[in-house]
């Protein structure tokens, strides 16, 4: 007999309906950019004020950009190839993303990275990735996450309670 696996959904809930619709075909969920637009979030609140501007799903972006350059700043090196990030869209997106071989050029032969460093220390928000996910249109405002977890507990029973209605 095999054991049962788990299916943790995870992308894009941030709220109770997202909790509801996801624990109709799976066992639980993660919430990542929710959490990190939170009171306790131990992220950069430059870059956290980023999450709650006017954004939509349209302003992720899937790329290694800010993989290959972190890489090349750190001690402890990732081996190639390694997973995309989502980030908001910033200029560094704009320049390099789907240019890999164009980035590692001018990683190798330019001040990027002494540049990015710099940006790293001024927070700037048009250089450095702001991790996002999906659900990044919903979030508007930085909250405790004992609030964030209760108002989607709530709003998850409500969205139930509505379905078993329908239903019965």
């Amino acid at each position: 007999m095999v054991d049962r696996i788990p299916i943790i959904a995870a992308g894009g809930i941030v709220s109770g309906k997202q909790l509801a619709s996801a624990l109709c075909v799976c066992d639980g969920v993660s919430i990542g950019t929710r959490y990190w637009a939170s009171t306790e979030s131990l992220g950069n609140a430059k870059l956290q004020q980023e999450l709650i501007k006017n954004n939509s799903c349209d302003d992720i972006v899937r790329t290694t950009v800010f993989d290959t350059i972190q890489n090349e700043l750190s001690a402890n090196k990732w081996p190639y190839p390694y997973s995309s990030v989502g980030a908001l869209r910033n200029e560094t997106t704009s320049k390099w993303d789907g240019r890999p071989e164009d980035l590692q050029l001018a990683i190798n032969n330019t001040k990027l990275l002494d540049e990015y460093k710099l940006s790293q220390k001024a927070s700037d928000t048009t250089v450095l990735p702001t991790l996002s996910g999906e659900g990044i249109g919903e979030i508007n405002s930085i909250e405790g996450a004992y609030d964030i977890t209760l108002r989607i507990e709530k709003e998850a029973e409500d969205t139930i309670k509505r379905i078993q209605q329908i239903i019965s």
